[in-house]
């Protein structure tokens, strides 16, 4: 390279401003180093509300089951831990609906499309 050029900068070494991400990342896939990404099935639980969801998410009882959260009030539940999450929301008074298998078959509808 250059003397004065650094790879993920678009002036100078000095430059504060660094590539744009998809930039950075074509390049990098030029290259052969391809990102990674970890494929995992997981359970999850939405929370109409997100801001009730979050609030939940402060107790202790409901946060020890639930390893992630997503936008749109989606908790990520610990593996093996769904069921006692809706039984603990079932305790305060908070209905569930649906299943994996409705889950599932949204997913699988998505991916036929």
């Amino acid at each position: 390279m250059k003397a004065g050029w650094a790879f993920g900068h678009v002036g100078p070494a000095s430059s504060p401003a660094p590539l744009p991400r998809a930039l950075s990342v074509a390049i990098r896939g030029w290259c052969g180093e391809l990102p990674k990404a970890r494929v995992e099935a997981v359970e999850i639980v939405q929370i109409e509300n997100g801001d009730d969801a979050l609030a939940l998410l402060a107790r202790p009882d409901i946060a020890a089951h639930v390893r992630g959260v997503l936008p749109g009030g989606v908790y990520v539940v610990n593996p093996g831990a769904l069921a006692a999450l809706v039984a603990k929301l079932g305790v305060l008074g908070i209905r569930t609906t649906g299943g994996l298998s409705t889950v599932a078959s949204g997913v699988a509808a998505r991916s036929r499309s």
